[in-house]
């Protein structure tokens, strides 16, 4: 009885033929819901969004929004400094940073120092709050338009199983 199942013309094409619809209908619903990707307009706000690495002990936080992409990188972190390395793909015309020692606390944002020239390497060192869950706020300016975001302070940590540092130009630990 199963032999005769699969000699059957008209199944052996639907099992061909359904994959193949499947696979036309994702792109046919994702082309008809998906927005246009729009250009950011000047004076605007965007938000940026974490990345799964902000929430890790990763060593480094990766906020976007589309192409507009920053990355924040400890420098140096003890219990109560740190120092934050910003990298942008598009020069800035200004960063702020707020550190809270919760995320309903509000605290005032510190402007972050350019390192270079071109404007996408920005520095900050600040003090951080007491607290169990520490919020970093972040707002950019890039071409007029404004680009903010928020994550916890989880990745200024860098921390492996394997008692390495695999980070770029990484040491030994």
């Amino acid at each position: 009885m199963a032999g005769s199942f699969l000699t059957n013309k008209h199944v052996v094409v639907a099992m061909i033929i359904a994959p193949i619809l499947a696979i036309l209908a994702y792109f046919a619903v994702d082309s008809a819901v998906s927005e246009p990707p729009v250009k950011a307009v000047e004076g605007q706000s965007y938000e940026l969004v974490a990345a799964s690495n902000c929430r890790y002990k990763s060593g480094r936080c990766t906020l976007k929004n589309g192409n507009f992409k920053v990355e924040l990188v400890p420098a140096f972190r003890s219990e109560r400094v740190l120092k934050l390395q910003l990298q942008s793909e598009f020069p800035l015309e200004g960063a702020k940073v707020a550190i809270a020692p919760n995320a309903s606390a509000s605290y005032p944002p510190v402007d972050m120092d350019a390192d270079s020239s071109d404007q996408r390497s920005w520095t900050l060192q600040t003090s951080l709050p007491q607290g169990e869950a520490p919020e970093l706020r972040l707002v950019v300016v890039a071409e007029g338009s404004i680009y903010y975001g928020d994550t916890g302070l989880t990745f200024t940590e860098y921390q492996t199983s394997f008692g390495k540092d695999f980070r770029e130009n990484g040491a030994d630990d």
